[in-house]
């Protein structure tokens, strides 16, 4: 069972798709997060959601809030995962090493420690680093970007 709403977000410090670290941390204070896990580069749900969430990162931006997408993918798979979407406009965050301790920390880790992966997840938290929105997907069933603005809309009044 994912974080719930109200809960203080995990931080982390993890490498991004262009190789500059990512600390969530950073973000305190100054900014909302976005936080899309997205379960694998390359798949047709995944690439179709964070490329929904490009389309709409400037109604993210008025809301002062930073996307960060996050998978278990390599920094490299991810870059090129990026590129092949047209270079999508906020940070991809790689989960690879050590494997999955992003997703467990936010409790969406499925499976055995290394056979496992983390599901379909999206964390919506405020500039203080609480969790102000959690939801989980199940399989096949894509966040919708319109309910997320809004969603952040809420947190960034």
């Amino acid at each position: 069972m994912a974080l719930a709403a109200g809960t203080p977000a995990p931080t982390f410090n993890k490498r991004g798709d262009n190789g500059d670290r990512i600390d969530l941390g950073e973000f305190k204070g100054k900014k909302n997060v976005l936080l899309a896990f997205f379960p694998g580069a390359f798949t047709s749900g995944c690439a179709s959601e964070m490329a929904n969430l490009n389309q709409a990162i400037k109604q993210f931006e008025e809301l002062d809030t930073q996307v960060i997408g996050i998978s278990l993918d390599s920094q490299f798979a991810l870059r090129a995962f990026s590129n092949s979407l047209g270079s999508l406009r906020f940070p991809l965050v790689t989960d690879f090493n050590p494997k999955g301790d992003v997703s467990k920390a936010f409790e969406i880790w499925t499976g055995e420690s290394e056979r496992g992966h983390n599901v379909r997840a999206t964390f919506i938290i405020d500039k203080e680093g609480v969790i102000r929105f959690s939801e989980t997907y199940e399989m096949g069933i894509l966040p919708d970007a319109k309910e997320l603005v809004a969603e952040v809309a809420k947190v960034a009044k």
